[in-house]
């Protein structure tokens, strides 16, 4: 589902979900997500999305797992430059164990 709010600036929205009940086995597995963007392109050429995620796995057999995300990537081209950088911090936690990760990219490229 996506929604442009005004030029420049739209906001999407997603989600799934599943489950499987396994016939030859008392096994069940789940699972659920959603998703939330926003893009905005500004007037001095620089493109914006945020994003935030969260995935559930469930699983009579495996331990649960919960997987959340953020990210925010800012993308601007000048005539032979290119310069794009992302931001991102996940959260994950299985079986009562909790990890956090984050990550900071830069790149820069130049056309000849």
């Amino acid at each position: 589902l996506s929604y442009v709010l005004n030029e420049g600036l739209m906001l999407s929205l997603s989600g799934s979900q599943y489950r499987v009940d396994y016939v030859s086995q008392q096994r069940q597995t789940a699972g659920r997500s959603g998703r939330l963007d926003v893009d905005l392109e500004t007037s001095g050429g620089w493109f914006t999305t945020a994003s935030v995620s969260r995935r559930i796995f469930q699983d009579t057999e495996v331990p649960s797992e919960r997987i959340s995300e953020a990210a925010v990537k800012l993308h601007r081209k000048w005539s032979k430059l290119t310069l794009t950088l992302v931001l991102t911090l996940a959260e994950r936690t299985r079986a009562g164990v909790q990890s956090t990760n984050g990550s900071f990219q830069a790149t820069a490229i130049r056309q000849f």
